[in-house]
């Protein structure tokens, strides 16, 4: 493996090699990244599944059968569901057995919760999941139940208590992080079982965002391993994030080029960002703070395309001006600041669709941008348009396995982070080779900036 990466760095760098003397600072974090993931490399070659585990010895398979749900009203009653689920079955395809039953509630015929999970977008509906726990033969078993979608306003857990009345657990982005049952970024409860009948287990999604449902369900010992190996993993991920950060600032402050504070904020954006999406910030940053914790979703997301446009415009302008793009870049990045200001005024779902409309404007301009300025001749955003399409390529990843199109794999469930990762590598050699390029022509003017980035030919 070291005889490898070492052919590697050795390809790399007589590659990279320009006239000028080429920094190795650029050269490292690509060994960096190679020697973090050559552990997963021969994984991912023979196929290997590398996700956290979720293994109930053979039991999941069954408690995902008895999963099912139904989208009610907001004023919809627990009880008036749990007599919902209890006529309807799932043989019967969701066909009304009782005809006493609230006619109101007819509509909402009860279907199999689908074992990928539901992704029902922006509605106002309640989402009802019955849990049955079938009966097991040792006393005091428990299960982890965990929602992978952390950003759900208020999540409720009924169940009967054993006098007929019901006990509630609360937990969501709305309450504060003590609230909940387990200490995780995930939304977690502990379910017990009962021995000689099953136990019922009603389950109330109720979001202004994207209402996302996957249900994952796993032993407590293996819910903990299975923390531990997400924990290592996001670790990596923000230590190269924030090592690209530095690198950023430390590069601006030190030959006062702006492009690379632009840099730098852009990567402390989306480090915020993916921190608040994967529920690391609730649990880590502001974990008494559900109001702001509710809201930092649209803030950030509209921060961090506002950052972006302004990189991708001031890479534009140093290289290849193109007028028509760097007004729309200009444009976008005011629509980003004007969304994090406005957000805390209300109209949360509103404000959170504009942002992800916006962010794909973003990401398409601004790869249309580095395409074009590349075919125009500018040699040093060869780099910059690998990172775009790798990042392009990163969502679209992520957009198919939410919709189901591809398998939940190891690079689809990291796909985000994997391309963020390498937008960042990438555009750190494009700022390089950009400082190299202006370095060069202040110091003979006469030579021309693409053939001073240009290889030497031997």
């Amino acid at each position: 493996m070291a005889l490898f990466f070492g052919r590697l760095a050795r390809k790399i760098k007589a590659k990279i090699k320009t006239k000028v003397k080429a920094d190795r600072t650029s050269l490292s974090l690509l060994l960096c990244l190679a020697f973090v993931f050559q552990g997963s490399l021969p994984a991912l070659l023979q196929g290997q599944d590398l996700l956290p585990i979720y293994s109930l010895e053979g039991r999941e398979e069954n408690l995902h059968q008895s999963l099912t749900y139904c989208q009610t009203s907001p004023q919809t009653s627990v009880s008036e569901v749990a007599q919902l689920f209890k006529a309807t079955t799932t043989r019967q395809q969701g066909k009304l057995s009782d005809k006493s039953l609230d006619k109101s509630l007819d509509k909402s015929l009860v279907k199999p919760f689908p074992k990928d999970g539901l992704f029902l977008g922006f509605s106002h509906q309640v989402l009802w999941v019955c849990i049955e726990i079938p009966p097991i033969k040792k006393v005091g078993e428990s299960y982890v139940l965990e929602v992978t979608y952390p950003l759900i306003d208020s999540l409720f857990l009924y169940e009967k208590g054993e006098q007929g009345q019901w006990q509630v657990r609360k937990s969501g982005d709305r309450y504060p992080f003590v609230q909940r049952d387990l200490v995780h970024k995930n939304i977690s409860f502990l379910l017990e079982s009962n021995v000689e009948q099953p136990k019922i287990y009603y389950l109330r999604f109720a979001t202004e965002g994207s209402l996302q449902a996957a249900l994952r369900f796993s032993t407590p010992a293996n819910f903990l391993q299975k923390t531990n190996q997400e924990a290592l993993l996001f670790g990596i991920f923000f230590g190269l994030l924030s090592m690209m950060i530095m690198y950023g600032v430390l590069m601006g402050l030190l030959f006062k080029k702006r492009y690379f504070l632009a840099y730098s904020f852009t990567l402390l954006m989306a480090l915020f960002f993916i921190a608040t999406l994967n529920g690391y910030a609730f649990q880590f940053l502001w974990a008494n703070a559900p109001t702001w914790g509710n809201e930092a979703l649209p803030f950030f997301l509209g921060l961090l395309m506002a950052a972006k446009a302004t990189f991708i415009r001031k890479i534009i302008h140093q290289n290849s001006p193109l007028r028509y793009l760097e007004y729309l870049l200009s444009g976008l990045a005011w629509v980003g600041t004007g969304i994090a200001t406005f957000v805390f005024i209300g109209f949360y779902t509103f404000w959170v669709q504009i942002a992800v409309l916006m962010g794909v404007l973003v990401v398409l301009v601004s790869f249309v941008g580095m395409v074009l300025g590349r075919a125009r001749g500018t040699l040093a955003l060869r780099y910059a348009v690998f990172g775009t399409y790798t990042f392009v390529v990163a969502i679209l990843f992520l957009v198919l396995r939410v919709w189901g199109v591809m398998e939940l794999t190891f690079l689809t469930h990291y796909s985000l982070e994997i391309g963020i990762i390498l937008y960042a590598l990438s555009f750190a050699l494009a700022l390089h080779d950009l400082h190299l390029q202006q370095r060069a022509v202040a110091l003979n003017p006469t030579e021309s900036a693409e053939t001073v980035a240009e290889p030497e030919k031997v």
